[in-house]
């Protein structure tokens, strides 16, 4: 069950290990995009925690997929061979998250993205660690996730990116007769969604 990926770089795999991480990882990407490039599947499947932020090269990556008889590989595209069902069932925290994307054209901005996950009863902090972790969400910009794979017309992205607004929110402070601190502070929407501010 030994395999050589790459020889001289000594990268190889063991086809006979059942529980392969990194197929895990590729079977629940295409299972919600059907097809993908090496480079957006590689990014993808780095991102759940298990992976630990790691992925092989694109060239092992791709020669993987051309030695595993349920992928087919053409080109730099990839996807299950016909007929390939895949045994993945996604928890209920992925599937909401599937479906709030799927109704918004798989690509929406992360404030909408949040409160239609929120009003379907996630939990924020859930939501946060899905987004930075799940391999089946993808970021196309600063603000703007997706489903990996969806092919979006030109001009989207960056109509959904959110403009930064400069804005001084620190207003003033001082201290209190008793040595304390008082600060007038005007809360940004990152204040409010990360609970944090900055105190001069």
């Amino acid at each position: 069950d030994f395999h050589w990926l790459d020889e001289k770089e000594e990268w190889f795999w063991l086809s006979n290990v059942r529980k392969n991480r990194l197929f895990n990882q590729i079977e629940k990407i295409l299972t919600v995009t059907k097809q993908i490039d090496i480079a957006n599947l590689r990014q993808a499947a780095r991102r759940n925690y298990r992976m630990k932020g790691f992925a092989p090269p694109r060239a092992i990556l791709l020669e993987y997929c051309h030695q595993n008889d349920d992928i087919v590989v053409d080109g730099q595209m990839i996807s299950f061979r016909s007929g390939y069902k895949p045994n993945r069932v996604f928890a209920e925290t992925e599937t909401i998250l599937l479906e709030v994307l799927k109704a918004n054209d798989s690509v929406m901005k992360r404030e909408d993205f949040e409160r239609e996950a929120l009003l379907r009863g996630m939990n924020r902090t859930t939501f946060f660690m899905y987004l930075d972790n799940s391999p089946i969400i993808t970021r196309f910009a600063k603000g703007v996730y997706g489903i990996p794979g969806t092919i979006l017309p030109p001009g989207l992205v960056d109509s959904l990116t959110p403009k930064i607004r400069r804005s001084k929110v620190l207003k003033d402070f001082g201290w209190n007769d008793d040595g304390s601190v008082w600060i007038e502070y005007s809360l940004s929407a990152n204040s409010v969604t990360s609970g944090l501010v900055t105190l001069p």
